[in-house]
C-alpha cells in the first residue's frame, strides 16, 4: 500500500490515489480496516489533516466508511459508483462528442455481436425493452407537453439506456459489459440531453415530426431480429448523433 508521495499536486488528492488504487487494484479489500489517522501521518510523512482530507474524498467515493470511535474500513466497490458523480461533465461540448464517439464504437459492436449471438429468448428481452421505451414515449400528451416535462422526459431517456443496455447484453462480450456498467451515469445524462433538445426544438416549430423518434428502437430491434447489420447500423447511426434534433420515421426504414 505504501507509496512515495510526491510533491506536486495537492497532497490530500495524492493520498486519496495511492489509497483508491490500492482498493481497486484488490491490496485492499472489502471490510479491511485502513490505518489509524496517526498511523497514515508517518507512513506517508504528511499531515494529519492532509489524511483527514483524503479519508474524507474516499467516504464521498463510496469506497470507505469511517465509523466515529472505531476507523476506517473499506465499502464493496462497484466501478459505476464513482463515476456517478460525472453526469454534469456531459453538458459541455467535448463531453458530448466523446460520449458520442465511444457509443459508436462499442454500441456497433454490440450490434453485430448481438446479430451473431442472440437467441430468441435473448431477442424477447430486447423486444421487451423496446416496447417499455414506446410506452413511456406514447404516454407523454403531446397538447399539454411543456417544460415542467422533465421527469417524462428523464424517464425516455432512461428507457432509451436499457434499450441500448440490452443490446449490449446480447452481445455477450463480458468486457463490453462492463465498459457500459462503468459509463452508465453518463450515458444516460447524454441520452436525456438529446431528448431534451429534441423536445426544444419541437417546442420551438410546434412540428410534431421534430419529436417523432418512438419508432427507431423497434426499427433497431427488427433489424437485429433479421440479422441485417448494414440497416441496423444505419438506424443506430441516425439515433445516436446528438445533433440531428429533427427525427423523422423514414430514418429509420
Amino acid at each position: 500500500m505504501k507509496r512515495k508521495i510526491i510533491r506536486k499536486n495537492s497532497l490530500s488528492e495524492q493520498l486519496t490515489d495511492i489509497l483508491k488504487d490500492s482498493i481497486l487494484n484488490g491490496e485492499l479489500k472489502d471490510g479491511d480496516k485502513l490505518p489509524t489517522e496517526n498511523e497514515l501521518t508517518k507512513i506517508y510523512n504528511v499531515s494529519r489533516l492532509t489524511v483527514r482530507s483524503a479519508l474524507q474524498r474516499l467516504n464521498a467515493l463510496g469506497l470507505v466508511t469511517t465509523k466515529a470511535g472505531d476507523g476506517t474500513y473499506i465499502n464493496s466497490f462497484k466501478i459505476e459508483d464513482v463515476l456517478k458523480d460525472v453526469p454534469s461533465l456531459v453538458v459541455y461540448p467535448k463531453m458530448m462528442e466523446d460520449v458520442k464517439e465511444f457509443r459508436k464504437l462499442i454500441d456497433l459492436e454490440c450490434i453485430r455481436l448481438a446479430i451473431i449471438n442472440s437467441n430468441d429468448d435473448d431477442l424477447e428481452k430486447l423486444r421487451l425493452a423496446c416496447e417499455n421505451y414506446e410506452n413511456e414515449f406514447n404516454n407523454i400528451d403531446i397538447d399539454d407537453f411543456n417544460y415542467s416535462y422533465e421527469q417524462k422526459l428523464k424517464n425516455i431517456a432512461l428507457n432509451d439506456f436499457n434499450v441500448h443496455f440490452t443490446i449490449c447484453e446480447l452481445s455477450k462480450n463480458s468486457l463490453y459489459i462492463l465498459a457500459y456498467k462503468s459509463a452508465q451515469e453518463i450515458i444516460k445524462e447524454y441520452l436525456y440531453t438529446i431528448t431534451m433538445g429534441r423536445f426544444k426544438k419541437f417546442l420551438e416549430s410546434g412540428n410534431i415530426d421534430t419529436f417523432i423518434s418512438s419508432t427507431s428502437h423497434t426499427a433497431l430491434y427488427e433489424a437485429i431480429k433479421t440479422r441485417n447489420f448494414t440497416k441496423a447500423k444505419k438506424i443506430f447511426l441516425n439515433h445516436v448523433d446528438y445533433r440531428v434534433l429533427n427525427l423523422l420515421p423514414e430514418y429509420f426504414n
